[in-house]
């Protein structure tokens, strides 16, 4: 038997105590806060100078690198590692590594949420203490019917409240200057 399993976090964080995947019991449970340990990322021309600035002097920060993860995110890493590493040992490297960890204290912790199917014994199965995977109590309730069943009747609910209420938009927004965007939250 193959098994699928997958996590995701809420958008706003820390900021928020509960989420939109709180209502999502039995299919997923909050099991905690995510560790936040990024420096937020740089965006715009600021950082398209600094990655420009840092490739002429060193050439493709990422030759060779094949992973899976954002481009973006792995070429500010590298920048802020060959910052680190030129500035080890000085004031202006001890600023900067100040610096780094402020920033990182910037970044909020994601509420977490996971899966088990329905599985009562999925940990022991992840982790290899057994090769048998246990139906619990609610697992009917993750048969595929069950769950389109289940998001069916919350997706005809809020259409009719949004309906109900004036607030279904039926234009697609285009995010240019100029325009307010209502940003769905």
């Amino acid at each position: 038997m193959n098994l699928c399993l997958f996590e995701t976090t809420s958008l706003y964080g820390t900021t928020k105590s509960v989420s939109q995947y709180d209502g999502m019991k039995p299919y997923i449970r909050f099991r905690g806060l995510t560790e936040s340990d990024m420096v937020p990322m740089m965006h715009g021309q600021r950082y398209h100078d600094l990655k420009g600035y840092v490739e002429n002097i060193t050439g493709d920060l990422l030759a060779g690198d094949t992973s899976s993860t954002s481009r973006k995110l792995r070429t500010f890493t590298k920048i802020i590692a060959l910052t680190k590493a030129a500035l080890k040992g000085t004031t202006e490297g001890d600023a900067f590594n100040i610096t780094i960890e402020n920033a990182k204290k910037l970044t909020e912790k994601k509420r977490y949420y996971t899966s088990d199917y329905g599985f009562k014994n999925t940990v022991d199965y992840m982790n290899c203490k057994t090769d048998v995977l246990l139906p619990g109590e609610n697992y009917d309730k993750h048969e595929l019917s069950n769950v389109i069943e289940w998001w069916r009747s919350k997706a005809i609910n809020r259409y009719e409240t949004l309906k109900t209420e004036g607030r279904l938009r039926t234009e697609l927004e285009i995010w240019t200057s100029g325009k307010d965007i209502q940003i769905i939250r």
